[in-house]
């Protein structure tokens, strides 16, 4: 019988497509995979098949939750989502509960710097901090890329040629004040240096944005805001513009990108994923801070201070194509980064993933017939109706924003595209218990 990996989705259209290429790639491996919104899955875990949990994140809130599905028999590990930048020690600390990475089998970093970076700071884990990379770059390889390519064409048929702009102003246009979270990272230095650092270069964005329109009147502007912000504040100032289109939708943004001609962000991911996607892309930097910076990204990218420099580039680039130079990155930074820059990172945790699931009692999923289903289905819309209506309006805004829904349907699309890359014939996907998706290998 296979043994079960389970990973959670928090952002949509930044991680479902890397969920299912880690399922199909696992379950070539003759592993059992799931995944699903986190509380979905935590909500059955009593009745899921005993297995390996990969956490996206290991904060303070995680603690009790590892708890519990450590006490219902599954194995517990952890890849940062978002840990390929660093910061400070408390910003890292904080991210990385001292408490949680006791209960947790492996903490999997991006690359040797994060690992090393970890290690300093909580030596009694170092065997547990294993360098790996993350599947969000596994995806983003040459020979996976084409599975981007059906919707970046249905994305230049309606919009034609444009250059995207991406925006990551999560606290400095949240849609929930940061100080009014309860998440203590949210209290950091480093978060408060940021939201100044964000609001600042937004201010600076929208003002060259609406410049860079006026002295270019051909050229095609789509604004794809971060899904944590307040998407009703680019409305307001863009709506009405004919050459500038705010964009908001759950595709994932890699197809944006290989739509687009290039793309302009300030101290993004999506700068990383323009490089490993052969695209070009400007890193627009009006303000500086070093402490909420990341070096790489500046790597990368064009990294562009001034606003008329942009606009002059930008302007140039038209004229030439769309044409940016070239840039080239050293191969031993981008691996001392990223682990998995070369080699897929499921290939890297392969080891570690068995050692936790020799821990694992086999097991069966349990309660998951076609009448089970749909009285779980009933009570988790009552559920859902009774937490939406006392939930926090704002907060509740943006769990929808990072991810509205996910279906049976979407996801078989999803692997039909995969058709080139795996023997999908051999995979069954369904969904056992309402929101959780399982791969299992056809016999």
């Amino acid at each position: 019988m296979n043994k079960r990996i389970y990973s959670v989705i928090e952002n949509k259209k930044r991680e479902l497509d890397s969920r299912v290429f880690f399922a199909l790639a696992m379950n070539e491996k003759n592993y059992s995979v799931g995944f699903g919104k986190k509380q979905n899955l935590y909500q059955y875990s009593n009745y899921i098949k005993k297995g390996l949990f990969l956490l996206k994140s290991i904060g303070p809130r995680n603690y009790d939750k590892i708890l519990n599905l450590k006490k219902n028999g599954h194995q517990v590990s952890s890849w940062d989502e978002e840990g390929f930048l660093l910061f400070d020690d408390e910003f890292t600390r904080l991210r990385n509960n001292k408490d949680c990475l006791d209960q947790i089998d492996y903490l999997y970093a991006w690359g040797n710097i994060q690992k090393e970076n970890l290690q300093r700071l909580f030596p009694q884990f170092q065997k547990k901090i294993i360098s790996t990379g993350h599947p969000r770059f596994d995806l983003l390889k040459k020979e996976n890329k084409f599975f981007f390519e059906h919707d970046a064409q249905k994305i230049r048929d309606k919009y034609g040629k444009f250059i995207l702009v991406t925006t990551k102003f999560a606290m400095g246009n949240a849609v929930v004040d940061w100080r009014s979270r309860d998440y203590k990272v949210a209290r950091s230095n480093h978060d408060i240096s940021d939201t100044i650092f964000q609001k600042k270069t937004m201010e600076s964005f929208i003002k060259t944005l609406i410049s860079l329109s006026e002295k270019c009147p051909e050229l095609n502007i789509i604004i794809r805001p971060h899904p944590s912000e307040n998407l009703t504040k680019w409305h307001e100032i863009f709506d009405n513009h004919k050459k500038i289109r705010v964009v908001f939708d759950q595709q994932n943004t890699c197809c944006w990108i290989m739509a687009s001609q290039y793309i302009i962000s300030t101290n993004c991911h999506t700068s990383m994923e323009s490089y490993l996607l052969g695209k070009q892309s400007i890193n627009f930097a009006p303000i500086q801070d070093k402490e909420v910076e990341a070096e790489i990204f500046k790597k990368v990218s064009h990294d562009i201070e001034s606003p008329k420099e942009l606009i002059e580039i930008v302007s140039n680039s038209i004229k030439n194509n769309f044409q940016l130079n070239s840039k080239n990155v050293e191969e031993d930074y981008l691996l001392n980064n990223m682990s998995n820059f070369k080699i897929n990172s499921f290939e890297l945790m392969q080891e570690t993933i068995n050692h936790s699931l020799k821990q694992v009692e086999n097991t069966n999923d349990k309660y998951c017939s076609n009448l089970n289903y749909l009285i779980f289905r009933f009570i988790k819309k009552i559920r859902n109706f009774k937490n939406n209506f006392l939930a926090d309006k704002e907060k509740l805004a943006v769990s929808r924003q990072k991810i509205n829904f996910i279906t049976l349907e979407e996801i078989k699309e999803k692997v039909q595209k995969y058709d080139f890359r795996f023997n999908i014939k051999k995979t069954k996907i369904s969904e056992k218990y309402p929101g959780v998706f399982i791969f299992e290998r056809k016999n």
